[in-house]
């Protein structure tokens, strides 16, 4: 679930920026996405360039049919629109 929500708060920071012009608040925050970022890059064990829930849990797959999941669609999805959206103010 750490996955999921860290991905979506670099969304909405990307968001938020495109819909309000804040840069000020995005400069503020610079640190904390960035950490976000590194943190969503460093579950990425097997070099697929995937982030995963392998070594930070499952969220919500935990103890369902997926368990055990290394990356789940719904997961690289959210990563694929997270770089997409992102590419620009990296």
């Amino acid at each position: 679930m750490l996955l999921i929500i860290t991905a979506i708060l670099k969304l909405l920071a990307a968001h938020y920026l495109r819909a309000s012009g804040d840069r000020q608040f995005i400069k503020q925050s610079w640190s904390h996405i960035k950490k976000a970022m590194d943190f969503l890059y460093a579950t990425d064990t097997d070099g697929d360039r995937l982030i995963e829930n392998t070594n930070v849990g499952h969220g919500w797959v935990e103890g369902g049919k997926l368990w055990g999941a290394h990356t789940t669609l719904y997961l690289a999805a959210l990563w694929s629109q997270t770089l997409q959206i992102c590419r620009w103010n990296i």
